[in-house]
């Protein structure tokens, strides 16, 4: 999204400056960026990275006075930013967030968005869709969804620093429901990679049935949410994609083959080098939330992925699940 962004920027002059400030972790990736002009660990040698972007290791110095922060770091590092952030962008700045996330607080759920936007103080807004980085980084078309809330008065800014020609943006003034489309479809890919192995079939079923469940549970219990939302890139494109070829299902696929014998973390540290992410943690919290209202059994594909996932339970009873039809408060 960083070059996506490096490139949209110089599109847009009167708009935006050209400069894109970019902050990392390590010294030697800022150095590698700004040097050479790649970023092998996550790119590969192949992908270059604009000359408008510049890394920095100061989060101080990249945020200060920003009139858009875009915010793309794991959602278990939100809670250590949010002091770094209040009060740093310039008056009227936003937040565009990339973070698929759910937070949860006393059994009950916020949406991410939402949290980090009364964390920061900042304008948030969510941007979701089908977006393998891999095909990003060889400039092969992808799209996505922006949502934003009735609050924002210029989400328009935000579609033009999205866009060029090989990426594109839709806007929906439906936040809440782009944020749980972006969580919910994790939780779907863990059952995706729990129940179907290589299975068209059976993948096809779950990825059907999971969408019909986040739809239930959005309209029981985020009413706000319009059932137009899940026809976006952020719905359909974003499930059918993360529950084929995804880092949860690709996960799940491989707790499912070892029959539970395997732990999470050994599996994400030989599959995806100890990358964190947000799947298992969504299914947990939702779990959690739907448990904790007496709901989860009403949602079937949901409960049998929890089971297995961290009850014990046989992956075959993700397949099973199928044949029951009950979801949501009907």
């Amino acid at each position: 999204m960083a070059r996506v962004i490096a490139r949209a920027v110089r599109t847009n002059p009167d708009r935006f400056e050209p400069t894109v400030d970019w902050w990392v972790r390590r010294a030697d990736q800022a150095a590698e960026i700004n040097q050479e002009r790649t970023n092998q660990a996550y790119l590969g040698p192949d992908c270059t990275i604009p000359d408008n972007l510049r890394a920095s290791t100061d989060l101080d110095a990249v945020v200060a006075g920003a009139g858009v922060l875009v915010l793309g770091v794991p959602h278990q590092f939100l809670d250590g930013l949010y002091p770094q952030l209040r009060g740093r962008l310039a008056p009227g700045a936003q937040v565009l967030s990339l973070c698929k996330g759910l937070y949860i607080r006393d059994g009950d759920i916020t949406p991410l968005s939402q949290r980090i936007a009364a964390e920061t103080g900042y304008e948030t807004s969510l941007l979701a869709g089908p977006n393998l980085y891999p095909e990003m980084a060889a400039d092969l078309y992808a799209e996505a969804t922006i949502g934003y809330a009735p609050s924002n008065r210029d989400a328009e800014l935000l579609r033009a620093l999205c866009t060029t020609d090989s990426f594109s943006v839709e806007l929906v003034d439906d936040l809440v429901g782009v944020d749980m489309c972006a969580a919910l479809k994790n939780c779907i890919a863990i059952a995706s990679g729990l129940g179907s192995a290589t299975m068209g079939n059976t993948r096809s079923a779950i990825i059907r049935r999971g969408g019909q469940e986040i739809a239930a549970l959005c309209a029981q219990f985020f009413p706000s949410v319009k059932p137009t939302t899940f026809g976006e890139a952020c719905g359909i494109g974003d499930l059918m994609l993360t529950c084929s070829v995804g880092r949860g299902q690709k996960l799940a696929a491989a707790f499912a083959a070892a029959g539970g014998k395997t732990g999470w973390d050994e599996l994400s540290r030989e599959l995806l080098g100890g990358m964190q992410i947000p799947d298992l943690h969504n299914l947990r919290a939702v779990g959690t939330f739907l448990r904790a209202r007496g709901a989860l059994d009403d949602y079937p594909l949901l409960a049998a992925a929890h089971r297995v996932a961290f009850d014990g339970a046989p992956p075959s009873d993700v397949v099973a699940s199928l044949q029951l039809r009950r979801m949501g408060a009907g």
